[in-house]
């Protein structure tokens, strides 16, 4: 039965822009989605998933992953930067 619980996934929506409760979700496996995301933004995660599983079966992967303690944090520009090529109003001029 464990064996089919680890092939679920489990998505909850919530506010993904409150970090705090982005990291609460994800210490229980379970993968926070905006309440705003739509079909494409679903299927998306979706195959995120699927991607990350496949990887993570690797069992030299399997290995390496407990060994690692903190990851390196995107610089804030790069989150606007890529906000801005993914919004449908992107400006040049935005500040």
């Amino acid at each position: 039965m464990f064996k089919k619980l680890r092939k679920m996934i489990c998505l909850v929506r919530c506010d993904t822009s409150d970090r705090t409760t982005v990291a609460q979700w994800n210490r229980t496996g379970m993968t926070p989605i905006g309440f705003d995301a739509d079909a494409a933004a679903l299927a998306m995660n979706l195959k995120r998933i699927a991607r990350l599983r496949s990887w993570l079966s690797d069992p030299a992967l399997k290995k390496l992953v407990p060994l690692i303690r903190k990851l390196p944090i995107a610089p804030k520009l790069h989150a606007q930067v890529t906000e801005q090529l993914q919004s449908p109003n992107a400006s040049i001029q935005t500040s």
